[in-house]
């Protein structure tokens, strides 16, 4: 039985020992890179987060959120700070052909009313507007404020769509 204990112990002992082998050379050293006389390395920096370009425009109390739209955005109209004598009328102007414009839509101000108010504009295809086709809402529009003395603000409808909206573009008329 001594005999067995003994074979037993060697055993164990033999088996802790290739486990230690086995483990020792499948551990890396780390591996030193000497820097001084690599290349250094080259960044491309055209792959950049896109930047975000504030371009609201501001008549007085009125201020659209942009200078260019895509087709299915909305034109949003924020007017803030109305006096209480101010009262007429947002006229929102689609062009017409190359020298004329026509409305599209208008928005009546009060300032006695409100002083504040948030609205949106959203080109649309409508006969009844007579924008039969993309051709008729793309193009510089104008937004005139009726009734005061501020000045004008402009933007352009592109020809861009907005993922998702071509369906709505489809000719009217």
């Amino acid at each position: 039985m001594n005999k067995v204990m003994a074979l037993g112990a060697v055993a164990v002992i033999m088996i802790l020992v290739v486990i230690g082998i086995i483990i020792s050379t499948s551990q890396k050293e780390p591996e030193i890179i000497d820097t001084t006389q690599k290349e250094p390395e080259i960044i491309d920096t055209t792959q950049k987060e896109p930047e975000i370009i504030d371009t609201t425009q501001s008549s007085g109390p009125f201020q659209i959120n942009k200078s260019v739209y895509k087709l299915g955005e909305k034109i949003f109209l924020t007017v803030d700070g109305l006096q209480t004598g101010e009262k007429g009328k947002v006229v929102f102007l689609r062009p017409l052909n190359g020298t004329h414009m026509t409305a599209y839509s208008t928005i009546p101000f009060d300032g006695e009313l409100k002083n504040e108010f948030n609205q949106y504009v959203e080109p649309k295809l409508l006969q009844s507007m007579k924008t039969c086709s993309v051709e008729d809402i793309v193009g510089q529009w104008e937004v005139w404020f009726k009734g005061t003395n501020y000045e004008s603000l402009k933007f352009v409808m592109s020809e861009e769509m907005i993922l998702g909206e071509d369906g709505k573009f489809l000719p009217v008329c």
